[in-house]
């Protein structure tokens, strides 16, 4: 199942795998978004970088996200007060909103053609007690100096019973971001691998190097770093800190234009999401949502007609074509946040990047600053808040495990919901 971005890209000659026993400052062990922005920021400040991946681009999680570039992660900014503080909150905010600038500016100094764009994201109620949620939102934000604008229903050009606006978010178009980025960090000297899967790594000098090894060849380096999908090994420190989800997504096109080009979520549990583009000919629009436990077994169809039902709340089922199905796989941390730098204190030069949940775009960014600055010996103010190493709080715990449970259950509505459409047409 091809993503819309996919479909839409010119695809660059494949690179050789690894043949050879090399050495370079850093290995990077991953090559999307998040591995090719860290090889990217770190050739600009002179080091000698190498990229190991697995596969090539089109394997990536970069090439089946929906590439919103978002300030509001998944969680409420109400759990995430209780959960950081005041601070704590505002600094996830900043960091990611600080992403997005970031993006824009490489956008910008490397003229990269990738359908970047400024627009606002809503978050939308789908009933009265949604709206209350909303509302709570609302003064939770002022008090974290997020900008945000409560919209009563009339707002938004679909049902639904008031929205939150976030203005100033953005979109893009990942691959080509990607493709243009690689090419970028390849001037500045970072050299790719493709096909080369890392089968072992290894501290070298008693801890002071890493030894990264492919089947036909080594990358022995001062910093290895992770930014698989997975962390490379499944390390024992993250093994039970995280957990695997599918989502589901709709590509459909329509001619209607009643849904200004922005971002949208609504408030239920697990949430839709629903991105408009202003094509030259006609609207495209990206559905996703119907999120659940990798291990739980249902057909794909299923979630596909639940997706089917709750977009047509928004758009009527004949104003629209499907062209596109795909699906997602995102890791959801224990605690809500990404583990970012040093995991294990046995290994400080193994360094991850994982568990960026549903805002991967914007974590490939934080990462990477946040990489850079511990190579480089620089202080970042992020870093504690997102360090692998972390202890979790309990009140982390307790938030995200209701969050967990009302996800389950609401996942199971949905595809209840599925199944008795599907039997009543039949």
């Amino acid at each position: 199942m091809k993503s819309s971005w996919l479909s839409t890209i010119k695809f660059l000659p494949a690179l050789p795998p690894l043949l050879e026993d090399i050495a370079a400052d850093i290995v990077i062990i991953g090559g999307g978004l998040a591995g090719t922005l860290t090889s990217y920021l770190l050739a600009k400040e002179g080091k000698k970088v190498v990229v190991l991946e697995k596969k090539d681009i089109t394997h990536s999680m970069t090439a089946y996200t929906t590439a919103w570039l978002s300030a509001a992660i998944d969680t409420d900014w109400w759990d995430l007060s209780e959960m950081y503080g005041n601070n704590g909150a505002k600094s996830i905010w900043k960091s990611h909103k600080e992403a997005i600038d970031i993006i824009e500016k490489i956008v910008e100094e490397e003229n990269i053609d990738c359908e970047f764009m400024r627009v606002s994201q809503f978050r939308y109620a789908t009933n009265e007690d949604q709206m209350e949620n909303l509302k709570e939102e609302y003064e939770i934000a002022k008090l974290l100096d997020i900008a945000a604008t409560l919209h009563e229903p009339s707002f938004l050009d679909f049902a639904n019973h008031g929205s939150l606006e976030i203005k100033n978010q953005a979109k893009f178009h990942p691959l080509k971001f990607l493709i243009a980025l690689r090419e970028s960090a390849t001037k500045l000297g970072v050299v790719f691998y493709e096909n080369t899967e890392v089968e072992k790594l290894e501290d070298l000098e008693e801890g002071k190097k890493v030894l990264a090894t492919s089947r036909h060849g080594s990358a022995e380096a001062e910093y290895s770093i992770t930014t698989t999908y997975e962390p490379f090994d499944k390390p024992q420190e993250l093994f039970a800190h995280k957990g695997s989800y599918k989502t589901y997504v709709l590509e459909a096109t329509t001619s209607e234009e009643t849904i200004a080009e922005g971002l949208y979520e609504d408030e239920q549990n697990p949430y839709h999401y629903l991105r408009v583009d202003k094509l030259e000919k006609e609207n495209r629009i990206i559905f996703g949502g119907e999120d659940h436990r990798k291990e739980i077994p249902v057909p794909e169809e299923k979630n596909f007609e639940s997706l089917i039902l709750n977009l047509n709340k928004i758009i009527p089922s004949d104003k629209y074509t499907i062209t596109k199905k795909w699906m997602g796989v995102i890791i959801e941390t224990i605690d809500g946040l990404p583990y970012i730098g040093s995991y294990s204190k046995d290994h400080p030069r193994r360094l991850v990047a994982t568990g960026f949940s549903g805002n991967g775009m914007t974590y490939s960014a934080i990462s990477a600053q946040i990489l850079r600055d511990i190579i480089l010996g620089k202080e970042n103010p992020y870093h504690d808040l997102y360090h692998a190493g972390r202890r979790t709080k309990i009140i982390s715990l307790w938030k995200k495990f209701i969050d967990f449970s009302g996800e389950f259950f609401g996942y199971a509505r949905n595809l209840y919901e599925a199944r008795k459409t599907s039997h009543n047409k039949s």
